[in-house]
């Protein structure tokens, strides 16, 4: 997305995995530059007691959220870094087609119900995930304006 941000600007995609992969790449040189999620970021250059590491090999240049990231809080948005940019990746639960209409809302209950649970609340502070639980029309509104905003990159990413 910031390629289409930047006149000139390329960017060559190489699909390598998830996190741990894509921070190995990194800092073994095969890649020169990569998106991690604000969890990695903490993980790869914070210590435990939430302090800077002074050994960290990578260096986190923004976040692309819509406000700074609470674990972050000194690395600026792409907003204010002054690029009209704002992209943060979702978890999504799916249900094999066919299954029953009542299994899907039964499940998605239990999970919206979940989300209200203190064991919940410190796993999305743990991992610095924002609590948001769609479902229906607006999970489908959600899917399609993801969609919109990944679609130009798949196409570029898929170009030989």
């Amino acid at each position: 997305m910031l390629q289409e941000l930047v006149p000139g600007a390329k960017f060559r995609f190489v699909q390598i995995g998830g996190g741990t992969a894509n921070y190995t790449a990194l800092t073994g040189a095969q890649t020169n530059a990569t998106v991690l999620s604000g969890a990695e970021v903490v993980k790869f250059t914070r210590m435990p007691d939430g302090s800077e590491n002074s050994e960290a090999q990578i260096k986190p240049l923004a976040y692309t959220g819509a406000a700074r990231f609470g674990q972050l809080s000194d690395l600026p948005t792409m907003k204010e870094l002054g690029y009209d940019m704002e992209f943060c990746i979702k978890s999504w639960w799916f249900a094999p087609k066919g299954t029953p209409k009542a299994a899907i809302e039964g499940f998605a209950n239990a999970l919206e119900a979940s989300t209200s649970t203190d064991r919940y609340q410190k796993f999305l502070e743990s991992k610095g995930f924002a609590n948001l639980f769609l479902g229906g029309n607006d999970l489908q509104q959600d899917l399609q304006n993801t969609w919109t905003a990944i679609e130009p990159v798949a196409k570029l990413a898929s170009k030989k």
